[in-house]
C-alpha cells in the first residue's frame, strides 16, 4: 500500500513537472516579447522627431502587424493555462 502511494506520488509531482516546464516556457517567451517592446518603445523616445518619420517604415508596421498576432496567440495561451489548472 504504501509502495501504491508512492507511486501514485511520483505520477502526480511527473505531470505536475511538465505542467511547471511547459508555463516556463511560455513566461520565457512572453519575457522576450516584452523586452522587445521595451526596446522598440525606449528607442522611439531616445529618437526624438529626427526618427519619427522612419518609425512609419514598412518593417516597423510588419513587426506592429506581428504583435497583434502574438497578442492572440497570448490570449489563446492563457486560455489553455486556466483550462489545465495552471
Amino acid at each position: 500500500m504504501h509502495t501504491h502511494d508512492l507511486e501514485r506520488n511520483v505520477t502526480d509531482l511527473s505531470g505536475r513537472v511538465d505542467e511547471l516546464e511547459q508555463e516556463a516556457t511560455d513566461l520565457r517567451r512572453e519575457n522576450g516579447w516584452l523586452k522587445e517592446i521595451v526596446m522598440l518603445k525606449s528607442g522611439r523616445a531616445r529618437g526624438g522627431d529626427l526618427l519619427s518619420g522612419l518609425s512609419q517604415a514598412p518593417s516597423s508596421q510588419g513587426s506592429q502587424e506581428n504583435g497583434d498576432e502574438d497578442s492572440e496567440e497570448r490570449g489563446s495561451m492563457k486560455g489553455q493555462s486556466k483550462k489545465s489548472g495552471a
